[in-house]
């Protein structure tokens, strides 16, 4: 430490930052130790931020103790508190944690901005109650709260994943009426959920209305014919992804695989594997390795 300056809050938060952003845990962890052994007083604004940086640094589980701490010091919450440690439950799928911050908001009174329903949604699709999202998203129209792109993508996330395909459309629908501009995160989210709630025709019109397609895009297209056990239109489709010069990633191998396995296309699949690191430079992974494996022992 230079010179004798004794650290203040804010000084902690602006370092924990940085800290954060970098990724830096060592640094991180050692700051959280003086802090502990100083005589400083802790603020929500300090808790937050290292509820923050331990999930940015890669030890998201450390962020319990530091909620626990919170709450045994019954100091209040901000709105930014409650989406740091909801963004956590949602990494770890913490339903059981998750549940209990909701009602602590609900019963604290704390009006809810956008960001926090949008995390509350997430976190309960991430969790694996994506009626929960789909009830929190009908508290926003209620309460006639204007949705964000991110809000768009969360909810459309939740109507996939519970193949809502009615209440789907009518945030398409909504999407359109307001008017909204539809970017990669949201044409990805659209052609998914209609994928997911066994519409593939409104996700193969979604997808061919896209002028400039990025890998996202295929690669969510890929996995919406391989969802369907249709490998060799997963197949055509990737050929088609390479001829318009966009390079596949380790995703699209992953779907391209699950279509050729769901489709009994065993000798595609080994091909397809075997040019990962030939053709494409692309080191297999385990999720990779699983895919070849489970078709050739199930053939």
């Amino acid at each position: 430490m230079i010179g004798r300056y004794q650290p203040t809050e804010l000084t902690y938060n602006c370092v924990l930052s940085a800290c954060a952003e970098l990724g830096d845990i060592e640094i991180s962890e050692r700051i959280h130790k003086q802090i502990i052994s100083s005589d400083i007083k802790c603020n929500i604004e300090l808790y937050t931020i290292l509820i923050k940086m331990y999930t940015k640094c890669g030890k998201p589980e450390k962020y319990l103790s530091i909620w626990n701490e919170v709450c045994q010091k019954r100091i209040q919450p901000t709105e930014v508190t409650y989406i740091c440690v909801l963004s956590t439950c949602s990494e770890l799928g913490d339903i059981e944690i998750g549940e209990r911050i909701n009602k602590q908001i609900i019963s604290s009174g704390i009006k809810c901005n956008i960001e926090l329903y949008n995390i509350l949604i997430k976190m309960y699709t991430k969790c694996g109650k994506p009626e929960k999202s789909l009830s929190i998203w009908n508290e926003v129209c209620q309460k006639i709260i204007q949705p964000t792109e991110v809000t768009y993508n969360c909810v459309l996330s939740a109507c996939a994943y519970s193949s809502s395909l009615e209440q789907g459309k009518k945030i398409h629908d909504l999407i359109i009426n307001n008017e909204v501009k539809l970017n990669t995160f949201l044409y990805a989210a659209l052609i998914n959920m209609y994928a997911k709630c066994l519409s593939l025709s409104d996700a193969c019109t979604i997808f061919n209305t896209i002028t400039q397609k990025d890998i996202s895009i295929w690669n969510t297209m890929i996995q919406g014919y391989s969802f369907y056990g249709f490998g060799k239109k997963a197949h055509s489709l990737f050929i088609d992804m390479t001829k318009s010069g966009i390079q596949p990633n380790y995703i699209t191998f992953i779907s391209l695989l699950n279509g050729f396995s769901h489709s009994g296309m065993v000798s595609e699949a080994i091909s397809c594997y075997n040019s990962m690191k030939k053709e494409f430079n692309i080191t297999p992974t385990i999720e990779h390795q699983t895919c070849v494996v489970w078709k050739v022992w199930t053939t």
